[in-house]
């Protein structure tokens, strides 16, 4: 994703419709695990964010939408 973020700067993901991710069996497992936890509802019972630290889907939203993953985006209010 940074790579990808590097060569195009101001990409726009509005505009994107699909996204492939290559993952290894681990990185999917993991993210399979966390799914249940990630959300709104549970992290707001839980406010715990752990669980998005391991969710593909919301890491790849997140450095697509604000360019960065940072402790920033992990936040309760960011997340909502």
């Amino acid at each position: 994703m940074k790579q990808i973020l590097e060569r195009e700067p101001g990409i726009d993901h509005a505009k994107i419709e699909e996204i492939i991710i290559q993952a290894s069996v681990l990185m999917s497992t993991m993210g399979d695990l966390s799914w249940p936890f990630t959300g709104i509802a549970e992290l707001t019972r839980t406010r715990n964010h752990v669980a998005l630290n391991f969710y593909i889907p919301y890491n790849v939203a997140v450095m697509l939408i604000d360019k960065k993953f940072t402790p920033e985006q992990l936040t309760l209010e960011r997340i909502r």
